[in-house]
């Protein structure tokens, strides 16, 4: 039987119930229909925010309700091999101030989370729809510290399958001159399919006088399933355009240390983030050539577009 009742959650956090906090969050005045459309949303997102909030605590504190920011993102792919995939994919984080603040409710659609892909590296619609129609991750995220320097967190989560996980991480920064700086990010994890493992961010950032860096990525992750290393490394350069938009250019490898092919996948991408339109909405550009093991290196030539919408905060 499929586990939709995540999926339904998520659904419920978009759509929202009438009746939860009404009197929390004002009615939509926009007359315009899109503008309309997406303050109808935001009302309803904030009302069950506001509502989960108050199953975690009393409903005490009017001055600071709770928040949800939500991306809906619609995609679509195609290659010379003649691949075509399009794909939704629906995330949303809610704050949740009945815990002391340091507490989010994160929901999405997606059963990998951010941690398996580097920081600046596009997630590939492909990747998303090779997973079965019915994934899902809900996690509850713990802050335990946050300064501009270091940040420690951790979070268990339900996701596709029933698969229960628990993951803690500790995010450093180092400034080795005034123009490079260093992250690092170990993390352990417990998981109900995996077993237990560990993996280590490194992000090497050179900064520019003009707006923009070259970032060199590096991702190492051990676990019970694993024969080797599974790692991923990237060599980017972001620029940031006025008017929130960004250009990124990058280059990736994908391994692992004891797999049949050191190297399971090269790949090269220029993306573009512009917004337009409304401040809430977002599109994305981005020509790639991929080089698979799986199909002996040969040369996949594509472009993936999407565009995204930003409701709440």
């Amino acid at each position: 039987m499929r586990q939709r009742a995540p999926i339904l959650l998520i659904w419920l956090l978009i759509t929202g119930l009438p009746g939860w906090a009404d009197d929390a969050v004002p009615e939509p005045i926009n007359n315009n229909w899109l503008d309309h459309s997406h303050d109808t949303l935001q009302l309803h997102t904030q009302k069950a925010a506001i509502w989960v909030d108050h199953f975690f605590g009393d409903c005490c504190d009017e001055e600071e309700p709770a928040t949800i920011l939500t991306r809906i993102t619609l995609g679509w792919e195609t290659s010379q091999h003649g691949v075509s995939n399009s794909y939704a994919r629906v995330r949303a984080k809610i704050k949740l101030p009945n815990l002391k603040e340091r507490f989010y409710l994160v929901l999405s659609n997606e059963e990998v989370d951010e941690y398996k892909l580097l920081p600046l590296e596009a997630k590939r619609p492909q990747e998303a729809v090779e997973d079965t129609e019915d994934n899902y991750n809900i996690a509850l995220r713990w802050i335990k510290r946050s300064t501009i320097k270091e940040k420690t967190e951790a979070r268990i989560g339900l996701r596709s399958g029933s698969n229960i996980y628990l993951l803690g991480r500790h995010r450093r920064y180092h400034s080795l001159t005034r123009t490079i700086k260093l992250r690092l990010t170990p993390a352990i994890f417990i998981d109900s399919e995996y077993g237990a493992g560990t993996r280590l961010l490194t992000e090497l950032d050179h900064l520019f006088n003009h707006p923009g860096l070259i970032r060199f990525s590096a991702r190492g992750q051990f676990d019970n399933r694993s024969e080797g290393i599974e790692w991923s490394s990237g060599l980017s350069y972001t620029y940031l355009l006025s008017n929130e938009g960004a250009v990124v250019g990058g280059f990736y490898l994908r391994g692992e240390s004891d797999g049949d092919d050191d190297v399971e996948n090269y790949s090269t991408s220029i993306r573009l983030r512009k917004q337009f339109w409304r401040a809430y909405l977002f599109y994305e550009i981005e020509p790639f050539i991929d080089w698979p093991a799986s199909d002996n290196y040969r040369t996949n030539k594509g472009i993936a577009l999407s565009i995204q919408i930003v409701i709440g905060e």
